[in-house]
């Protein structure tokens, strides 16, 4: 609240629940909305606002990020459909494609409902990404099927020569993009285990539900309406003008791929969680002037040992807040409110109090008179003790099994969004030095901190891991090295490409994103090695 005088007045209470805790988020959200409308600010003053702000809206961010995994799958969908028109130019396509994508997907979503029971932030968007990845192998399996029928084949041979042929590059497909998930295994981050695992299972049951309904779907539908022969294209010899255009792309290709990698030190890790977040609502209070713009409202809390140590740390922080540490705003111990030094505090008192009743001092009248007054009433004090502090204090500094002061609140001068600033805040402060040992400090920046150091490990890692693998399955699948070099040169400058066109738009690597890594290594070699199994053929 603020007066006319600008005088800002908070009053602060803590939660029995974390921000982070979606369900508890929602019902404290959901309550301070409704006590809201029940006092009615604006009988108080027309212009009176009342919003429930801050870290407790965090649940209306996972929501939407729910509700955008279902619009994405929606839309994902909705492409697919002309693009299989546009390629296959029949409307056959659809019922013989789409409904092993579907089964996948019912079936994806089956297991992780029986194996997790829920979808993270990031599995959310598995069945929008299990559209363009599960559908790829209906389309190769009737894409090559059509070709042997439209070259003089019946479809049991077709189909025949699409499983043995067009099969084993689709495992060898499936084996990479399993292989790249399954590394995300070693990552610290459970949501990108997590994410890594339901891929995989959902990449699987898209290929067995293809072997499964493809074949039997087509016999179907010749036996109700057979197709048209079509007649097959002419192949052509590649011609000066085709060879100039194949050399100007690769030409295109390799230049892109030189200025990724000069840029690709310059994409850079987005650090801002701002940024990553949805956009800002309209109903909105600025209470960064009470609290400091930007600055972190959370306390950390403390937890020492003992009562000795809490007030050994107390001194230290003093001592770092004296010495104006810009990262240090305030804290809170049993030292606060019970000094240990009050002996010599109540004799500065008494000092106070002699010199006050001195009868010069009394005889002052006026205001100065009654200053002098209160000032002798303030002094007539005894020494405090636990029994005298207000409830509210010894709810805070009691513990569960009624210890008492070994509990204390840290408040960082931080901003929350910063992964950066919550870092180097947490290297200051996660371990206070004592002489009984360190004491520790936790806050709800500390988690996203680490979460952040986890995944920038993770993602180096899990790369790395995924490279190894994908050359394993290449040099199994080939029995040719010469044939491996191609596919991941191609996929190199795939990675290169994608890096320069991040810097182009200042795409940066973030916690939600850095799951792309292993995910476009392990579909992006997939082209290239359907490519070169057609090759060799």
């Amino acid at each position: 609240m603020m007066n006319d005088g600008g005088r800002v007045v908070v009053l602060t209470a803590r939660m029995k629940g974390a921000s982070t805790d979606t369900h508890f988020a929602k019902r404290a959200f959901e309550y301070g909305t409704a006590t809201i409308e029940r006092l009615d600010p604006k009988k108080y003053h027309p212009e009176m606002r009342a919003l429930v702000v801050g870290p407790y809206k965090s649940y209306q961010e996972v929501a939407q990020i729910a509700r955008d995994g279902a619009y994405a799958t929606g839309i994902s969908v909705v492409l697919v459909i002309p693009l299989l028109l546009l390629f296959f130019r029949t409307l056959r396509s659809l019922p013989v494609i789409l409904p092993a994508l579907f089964l996948g997907q019912f079936w994806t979503g089956a297991i992780v409902a029986l194996t997790y029971n829920r979808l993270n932030i990031l599995t959310a968007f598995v069945a929008a990404m299990l559209v363009g990845m599960g559908i790829d192998f209906s389309i190769h399996i009737y894409g090559r099927a059509l070709d042997e029928y439209n070259g003089g084949a019946e479809w049991a041979e077709a189909l025949k020569n699409s499983m043995w042929k067009t099969g084993r590059a689709l495992l060898s497909a499936w084996l990479t993009t399993v292989v790249a998930f399954l590394c995300l295994l070693v990552a610290h981050f459970d949501g990108f285990r997590e994410f890594g695992v339901v891929c995989t299972v959902g990449v699987t049951v898209c290929l067995i539900s293809t072997f499964l309904t493809v074949p039997p779907i087509i016999g179907a539908t010749e036996a109700i309406k057979p197709g048209k022969r079509r007649p097959p294209v002419a192949e052509q010899a590649a011609d000066n003008k085709g060879t100039w255009i194949l050399r100007f792309g690769a030409l295109v290709v390799a230049a892109i791929s030189i200025f990724g990698v000069v840029k690709l030190p310059d994409v850079g890790f987005e650090y801002n969680l701002k940024n990553l977040s949805s956009p800002p609502s309209k109903d909105h209070i600025a209470y960064g002037g009470a609290l400091g713009a930007g600055r972190s409202s959370s306390p950390g809390v403390i937890l020492g040992t003992s009562e000795a140590q809490m007030r050994e740390v107390h001194m230290e922080l003093r001592k770092r807040l004296r010495d104006h540490d810009p990262r240090l705003r305030s804290f809170l111990t049993v030292e606060t409110f019970l000094p240990s030094d009050m002996d010599k505090r109540l004799e500065v008192i008494d000092e106070i109090h002699d010199v006050l009743d001195r009868r010069a001092v009394r005889n002052i009248g006026g205001k100065e008179g009654e200053a002098v007054e209160a000032l002798l009433e303030l002094s007539e004090v005894d020494k405090l003790t636990k029994e005298d502090l207000p409830e509210w204090v010894l709810r805070l500094m009691t513990e569960k099994d009624g210890s008492f002061g070994k509990f204390g609140l840290l408040y960082g001068n931080y901003r929350d969004e910063d992964a950066n600033d919550v870092a180097a805040f947490q290297a200051q402060y996660q371990n206070i030095q004592t002489k009984e040992g360190p004491v520790r400090v936790s806050t709800e920046g500390f988690i996203l901190s680490d979460v952040v150091k986890y995944v920038q490990a993770d993602g180096k890692v899990i790369a790395v891991w995924v490279l190894i693998s994908l050359i394993l399955v290449l040099l199994l699948d080939f029995m040719n090295l010469w044939a491996t070099i191609i596919c991941m040169f191609t996929l190199a400058a795939g990675m290169m490409m994608t890096a320069a066109v991040m810097w182009a738009y200042g795409i940066k690597l973030g916690l939600f994103n850095m799951i792309v890594l292993p995910t476009a290594l392990g579909i992006g070699i997939d082209g290239a090695t359907h490519v070169y199994h057609r090759y060799k053929e």
